[in-house]
C-alpha cells in the first residue's frame, strides 16, 4: 500500500476522490527496477498498471526480421528478440502512465517497455480494481476518461513521429 499523497503528485490522479484514492493506493506499491530491465513484451496479458516516478522507460516495437529494414546509422536498436529486431518507438519520463492495457479490453500490450535508467514505479494492482468498478460504475468511469486520453495523446504523439519519418529525406 502506498500513501494517497503519493498519487496526488501525479496529473493523472487529478479529479479522483479522497475515496478513490485510497483504493487505488490500497491496491499499490512502490518498486524499483534496474536499468534494461523488460518490463512487458508487446501482446502481453499485465495485471497491473504502472506510474513512472522516477527514471527513463523506452517503448519497444518488435518487427520480424524478413519485414525489417536495415537499421539505418545511428538507429537505436536495444537488443535482437531471435527473429525479431527490436526498435525503439518512445521514451517515457516520470509521471508517464505505462500498461494501460491492463485495464482496457483486450488487456494485451500494444509495444514491450524496457528500462533505460534506474526506474522507480508504482504499480497498480488491475484486476481487483476491475471488480471495483463493476460495482463503482462512476469511478470505472472516470479510470476510464483518464486511460482515454493517456492512449489519445499516445496515437497523437506516434502519428506526428511516422509524420516527421515521411517528411525528413
Amino acid at each position: 500500500m502506498i500513501s494517497t499523497e503519493l498519487l496526488r503528485r501525479y496529473p493523472f490522479f487529478e479529479g479522483f476522490t479522497d475515496r478513490h484514492l485510497r483504493t487505488i493506493a490500497r491496491l499499490s506499491d512502490e518498486v524499483r527496477i534496474e536499468p534494461h530491465t523488460i518490463l512487458f513484451r508487446p501482446d502481453d496479458r499485465p495485471n497491473s498498471f504502472l506510474i513512472l516516478t522516477k527514471g527513463q522507460i523506452s517503448l519497444f516495437l518488435c518487427v520480424p526480421d524478413r519485414l525489417a529494414e536495415p537499421p539505418t546509422p545511428g538507429a537505436q536498436l536495444i537488443g535482437d528478440i531471435p527473429g525479431e529486431r527490436i526498435t525503439v518507438e518512445s521514451v517515457m519520463m516520470a509521471g508517464s502512465v505505462l500498461c494501460w492495457s491492463a485495464l482496457v479490453p483486450p488487456h494485451e500490450t500494444t509495444c514491450g517497455a524496457v528500462t533505460t535508467t534506474e526506474c522507480e514505479l508504482i504499480r497498480i494492482e488491475a484486476v481487483e480494481l476491475e471488480a471495483i468498478f463493476e460495482e463503482d460504475p462512476s469511478f470505472g468511469y472516470l479510470m476510464m476518461k483518464k486511460l482515454a486520453i493517456v492512449i489519445h495523446e499516445r496515437l497523437h504523439s506516434r502519428r506526428l513521429e511516422d509524420l516527421w519519418s515521411l517528411s525528413s529525406p
